[in-house]
């Protein structure tokens, strides 16, 4: 993984940095000594020397898919395959939410992805076997496909026992309902819980506090009489 790092810095600045870029470049199936140093590749030991190197960050899991969704979101869930991302499902936060909720945009770009917003799992075709034959691009390699949900609203954080809690609402792409959304993180990254949504409408929860031991949320979901208050109970 290659990034932007300050040419130079004072050790006395009291601002933080503003970057007006910032790039990841991921490339795969090849060990560190077969890229940095290897005058094969002199574009990227360029931005390697000029810039810097994360050289001590290690895939996480195998195969390919989970590495691609921690990268995101700072843990591979319950991903332990290179199933299609309408399987490997992950209804988290994500670097990508989180750059939302901040109004920070950004962009990805997928190796021979055909066109914006392609929703195959390969192009042009033999994709995702064992092993890939074929294909030019894969889905396994792009998690952005993978986190089905992005928090619209990040509306609670709390601690409790060790814990920290987050509640808020994530738009459903099947429904366009707001939904209910509560993870957890004990320190080994966040986890989403199980969360009711009853009613048929949009469901908030709008703020969480801990109390012995357990967090407890509130908010709001709709029903065909109209909106009734949601309060839930998280231990």
């Amino acid at each position: 993984m290659i990034g932007l790092s300050l040419a130079s810095a004072s050790a006395k600045a009291a601002a933080a940095v503003h970057y007006g870029h910032i790039f990841v470049i991921v490339e795969e199936n090849h060990g560190y000594t077969d890229v940095i140093g290897n005058p094969a590749a002199p574009n990227l030991n360029a931005l390697a020397s000029g810039y810097g190197v994360a050289a001590n960050y290690f895939a996480v899991s195998h195969p390919s898919e989970p590495n691609y969704v921690a990268l995101l979101g700072g843990s591979p869930f319950t991903v332990n395959s290179d199933d299609p991302y309408y399987v490997n499902r992950v209804a988290a936060p994500s670097l990508i939410s989180q750059l939302d909720h901040s109004h920070i945009s950004w962009k990805a770009y997928l190796q021979a992805l055909p066109h914006p917003g392609y929703q195959g799992i390969c192009y042009p075709a033999n994709c995702n076997g064992e092993p890939d034959k074929d294909p030019l691009y894969v889905s396994k390699h792009n998690a952005i496909g993978n986190f089905s949900t992005s928090f619209s609203d990040i509306d609670g954080v709390t601690l409790a026992d060790g814990t920290v809690w987050l509640v808020g609402s994530a738009r459903d792409a099947a429904s366009g309902n707001q939904l209910t959304v509560v993870a957890r993180n004990s320190g080994a990254g966040w986890t989403q819980v199980a969360a009711p949504n009853p009613g048929n409408g949009d469901r908030i929860l709008g703020g969480i506090s801990a109390a012995g031991g357990a967090a407890w949320a509130a908010g709001a979901f709709d029903t065909d009489a109209g909106r009734a208050p949601l309060i839930e109970m998280h231990g």
